[in-house]
């Protein structure tokens, strides 16, 4: 039995106070901006992302790809072409040292929208690097902070205590001596480009309103935590946000409901209690936001996938069809939200034996992923995957799931690396297809190239 591959794990742009954890280096109201190029580093050493950058290259001038970008910002241009002088900078500089520096070049910025679209860069829907994500949403979550508390200090003359402010932005980190004169000279336009900042010592004080924006980056943040693994800050993030929420928009907002349904998917209580939750969430935003609000829709979808997740699968069909007729009206037919779903119904009807419709569903996803994001992109290898598992578990097309493993593997090894989850998941996959086909050559092979 091949490992799922959910098309729920495909997570698109959710909107983006002070961080709620305990330790230092988390807590933003006593972080030291140094720590910001620290973590970024960290999440750079793995070097998956700088290959995909360059992997993108091919498609950054392409009709498809600029529209699906376009779409991603509400066809606001402005947003668009910022983000392509973020992605055109990055590219200029064909070496991941100093792609590296230029990463933490735009961190030291208090430039939004140059940090906003870089964000995006460093979402699911590009080279996806939650580690990234979240080292960038936190520092958009402080330049937030940061404007708050000079409108603050510039009416309020006396204010009182508490968010302490991070003084200084570190510069840009200097190369070894050694470095070829070439490189410095591209270090010096990345310079130019982001010149180094310093922020005047401020007065801590007390946020006494909180800013709609600050609750959609805190929201955020619960986010990109949520896909860093990064769980009990998430829920923390989540609950400032929903605090908050309620007490500027009221209870019942759209984006408090939806906070509330990421916080239900964030807890970690059973399956059971987790699929009742979302049920009933479902219920009230359906009577509050209406049915074919995309937040409810957001809600059906999960709700739908984690009933496949209970065996319940009749019911999971009944949800996720509702949901993608919905979605298709509300958002269209190769919406990403929309393909999410068309995805899990694949594999709702993968386990209810009716393999052609789940192939109908699945090659649909397969050439919108094709055509908007790319061949070896990582959401599309997902969906070759699920092929390639279908045509093993439930048609037992083993050679034609052979071809479809042999894609998805070499996508995985190429774009995350040959130890990634996603690359160790497929070679299970992979080798379970070789084993139940007796092609004992070829898995002898695999094990070589991929010891368990």
């Amino acid at each position: 039995m091949a490992t799922e591959v959910r098309g729920a794990t495909r997570v698109s742009k959710v909107v983006p106070i002070i961080d709620p954890s305990p330790s230092p280096r988390n807590s933003l109201s006593k972080q030291k901006v140094d720590d910001f190029p620290e973590e970024a580093e960290v999440a750079l050493e793995g070097g998956s992302w700088v290959t995909t950058i360059r992997k993108l290259s091919a498609l950054a001038n392409s009709e498809g790809f600029n529209d699906h970008y376009r779409n991603l910002f509400d066809n606001n241009e402005a947003s668009y072409l910022r983000w392509k002088e973020v992605f055109d900078k990055l590219f200029l500089f064909g070496e991941e040292d100093l792609i590296a520096v230029v990463t933490r070049s735009i961190l030291s910025s208090v430039d939004l929208s140059r940090l906003r679209a870089l964000e995006e860069l460093c979402s699911p829907t590009f080279f996806n690097d939650s580690g990234l994500l979240v080292a960038v949403r936190r520092r958009i979550l402080e330049v937030l902070q940061q404007n708050r508390l000079r409108q603050q200090l510039a009416s309020q003359p006396t204010p009182t205590v508490v968010l302490q402010i991070p003084q200084e932005i570190v510069p840009i980190p200097e190369l070894d001596d050694d470095t070829k004169s070439s490189k410095k000279q591209q270090l010096d336009i990345a310079k130019k480009m982001e010149p180094a900042m310093f922020l005047e010592d401020s007065p801590p004080v007390q946020v006494t309103a909180v800013d709609e924006e600050i609750l959609d980056a805190c929201a955020a943040l619960g986010v990109a935590s949520s896909k860093d693994r990064q769980f009990e800050q998430a829920r923390l993030y989540y609950k400032l946000a929903l605090d908050g929420y309620e007490a500027k928009l009221g209870k019942n907002s759209a984006k408090g409901l939806k906070v509330e349904y990421s916080l239900v998917c964030c807890s970690c209580e059973s399956k059971h209690v987790m699929t009742e939750k979302l049920e009933m969430l479902v219920q009230k935003m359906e009577e509050v936001l209406g049915k074919e609000h995309v937040v409810t829709l957001d809600a059906l979808n999960s709700y739908g996938a984690r009933l496949d997740n209970l065996g319940k699968y009749e019911l999971a069909r009944h949800a996720l069809e509702k949901c993608m007729a919905s979605q298709e009206k509300v958002l269209g037919p190769h919406h990403t939200k929309t393909l999410m779903t068309v995805c899990n119904l694949g594999l709702v009807y993968k386990h209810l034996q009716m393999y052609d419709n789940a192939l109908e569903l699945y090659e649909r996803d397969l050439a919108d992923c094709e055509r908007l994001l790319g061949k070896d992109h990582p959401s599309t290898l997902m969906t070759v995957e699920n092929i390639g598992n279908l045509k093993m578990d439930g048609m037992k097309e083993f050679k034609e799931a052979k071809l479809y493993y042999e894609r998805a593997l070499r996508g995985y090894k190429s774009q995350l690396g040959k130890y990634h989850e996603c690359t160790t998941k497929c070679v299970k996959n992979f080798k379970s297809c070789l084993k139940a086909s007796n092609n004992a050559e070829r898995l002898d092979k695999l094990k070589d190239e991929y010891p368990s």
